[in-house]
C-alpha cells in the first residue's frame, strides 16, 4: 500500500473524471460519525485495499457488532 504522495483519480457518477494530488484520509466512524480509527494513504489508493486493514484496527479499540460499506468493499 502506497503511502507517499501521488496522483489519483476517477470518473464520477455522470462520467466525468476527476483526479487531485496529495494524500488520502481513509476513517472507520461508529453511529454519531464519532471517528475510531484512520489511515494516511496515497491519494492513488482504492478505499478497497483499505477497509480490512481499517476493520481491524477498529476491533481492537471497539466491540463492532456490524460494518456496513459501499457495494465496492465486497466485490
Amino acid at each position: 500500500m502506497s503511502k507517499g504522495c501521488d496522483w489519483g483519480c476517477k470518473k464520477d457518477s455522470k462520467g466525468k473524471k476527476l483526479s487531485w494530488h496529495g494524500y488520502k484520509v481513509h476513517i472507520d466512524c461508529v453511529d454519531g460519525n464519532i471517528p475510531i480509527s484512520a489511515i494516511v494513504t496515497s491519494a492513488s489508493v482504492h478505499d478497497s485495499q483499505v477497509a480490512i486493514p481499517l476493520a481491524q484496527m477498529s476491533e481492537s479499540r471497539i466491540t463492532n457488532l456490524y460494518d456496513l460499506m459501499d457495494m465496492v468493499y465486497v466485490c
